[in-house]
């Protein structure tokens, strides 16, 4: 972007005109830093001024083959300007579990129930989705507004269990 249009392929011949919408937002950008300029959507001296001392401001590297900083907003300045108007996000804070409503309240011991880590393990491999689609589903991790899995389960016999080891 240049006060004579915009260099699409840095070949510094100017190919295409400057979109007036495009200026504007540097313009306004700019502007927000605190330098002396109207978005106008036309790209002018002022402009130009402007982004040559945004340059200097922000240190950044004069262009190959030029002497000082010029006025051509190209990939390095849109970069830093993004770069200064993006927000960072901030990290997701972490779930917290949440107790189960009254209603469930006799059921909580069943819904928390977890497999051992090596039966899941040795679960998911067997009859998980070519093994990487696990067959055992944390209740936490339903999603949408209604979530139903059914697996249909038929006890033939009971037996007690063995103590732990």
């Amino acid at each position: 972007m240049t006060t004579d249009g915009f260099d699409v392929n840095g070949d510094l011949v100017v190919d295409n005109a400057n979109d007036p919408v495009a200026v504007a937002a540097v313009q306004g950008a700019l502007r927000d830093l605190g330098y002396a300029i109207e978005a106008s959507g036309a790209f002018d001296g002022v402009t130009s001024d402007a982004v040559r001392q945004f340059k200097i401001d922000q240190a950044l590297p004069v262009p190959p083959g030029l002497a000082q900083h010029d006025g051509v907003v190209g990939p390095g300045t849109s970069g830093r300007l993004n770069a200064l108007f993006t927000p960072v996000p901030e990290p997701a804070p972490a779930p917290q579990p949440v107790p189960p409503p009254p209603a469930l309240q006799d059921w909580a011991g069943l819904i928390s129930f977890r497999a051992p880590t090596a039966m899941q393990a040795a679960l998911n491999a067997r009859f998980g989705i070519f093994g990487t689609s696990p067959v055992i589903h944390a209740i936490e991790a339903a999603q949408g507004p209604v979530n139903l899995d059914y697996y249909p389960v038929r006890i033939a016999a009971c037996r007690p269990m063995a103590p732990p080891r």
